[in-house]
């Protein structure tokens, strides 16, 4: 048993981890509403500095993930506007799995002493989090559980660590998520596909990257190989991510986002615009001269502020 400070700091990062993959469900579930033909458009995910590598990862999402579970309204969601909306992280940690000081973490070796696996315990016996790694200390393989001991979600990773598939379910065992990446020789994602419960696929997105490694369009389709809907990138001479568009699969234009940044490239301003040229929102940010974010504000079209931070 490790002591209380350093497993503590483990077990917030733990939760960190947990709440992270809690978000992305839900965050797939409005892409679906808003994705998918017929839809109202949906506004990309931001990040504080969308530097290039951030920018592929946050911004250029695939194709929606897609729980079988979702019923759309069509009607309802074509009503509804939808924005990037901020995350925060909770305060305290109490009241959940990993804030007991007595839970603990047992770890396997091999013959060679190389850490293989990791368990975290809850002070009950309860497992709560599994990682096991390949010879060269790389992660291959996590399992998050929920409270009762059942699985909640399994990812796995290739050699390199790039997540090449990942399951989350709901707390009955049924499937909530599930898809799988590809990647090509330099570990850029080239396709990712989405899947329904019973393994067949739902939506599949193919990405393109130009010639400074960056991604140019990402295309994606429904599950029968019939074009949805494709993204295209454009970037600054320092490969930051200056415009987002997305197309309908007839041609026409459903949405566009601009990026501003100051000159230490840090994202000053965010802009997203409607399938007509009208601005739909748009994000500020401040920094100080450490260039930590120091204030953020986020409009709606008619300049009501609709979130502020601090």
């Amino acid at each position: 048993m490790q002591d209380k400070e350093t497993y503590n700091k483990k077990s917030k990062n733990i939760w960190i981890a947990v709440f992270a993959v809690v978000l992305v469900i839900a965050v797939s579930i409005l892409l679906l509403r808003n994705q998918l033909p017929g839809l109202s458009e949906r506004s990309a995910d931001h990040s504080d500095d969308m530097s290039p590598a951030t920018t592929q990862e946050q911004l250029t999402l695939s194709a929606p993930q897609t729980p079988a579970s979702v019923i759309v309204d069509t009607q309802q969601d074509a009503e509804q506007e939808q924005f990037p909306v901020p995350v925060e992280l909770p305060d305290t940690f109490a009241g959940t799995p990993f804030a007991d000081d007595d839970s603990y973490i047992e770890n396997e070796y091999d013959e060679n002493g190389i850490l293989v696996k990791e368990s975290h315990f809850s002070a009950d016996g309860t497992i709560m989090l599994l990682s096991e790694y390949n010879p060269d200390c790389v992660l291959v393989k996590e399992v998050c559980y929920f409270p009762d001991g059942e699985e909640a979600w399994i990812n796995e990773y290739d050699a390199l660590g790039n997540i090449i598939s990942k399951i989350a379910y709901n707390y009955d065992g049924s499937i909530n998520l599930w898809y799988e990446n590809r990647y090509d020789d330099n570990s850029k994602k080239i396709k990712e596909i989405i899947y329904f419960p019973d393994g067949s696929v739902s939506m599949y997105s193919e990405f393109e990257y130009d010639g400074n490694a960056d991604l140019d369009r990402c295309t994606t389709y429904h599950g029968d190989g019939e074009l949805a809907w494709w993204n295209e990138y454009e970037y600054n001479v320092g490969g930051y991510m200056i415009e987002e568009r997305e197309y309908r699969a007839d041609g026409s234009i459903a949405w566009r986002n601009e990026y501003e940044y100051n000159v230490n490239s840090k994202l000053v301003k965010e802009v997203g615009y409607d399938t007509d040229g009208l601005i739909t929102w748009w994000n500020e940010y401040e920094y100080d001269a450490g260039g930590n974010k120091v204030k953020e504000i986020y409009y709606y079209a008619d300049g009501e502020v609709r979130y502020q931070w601090p």
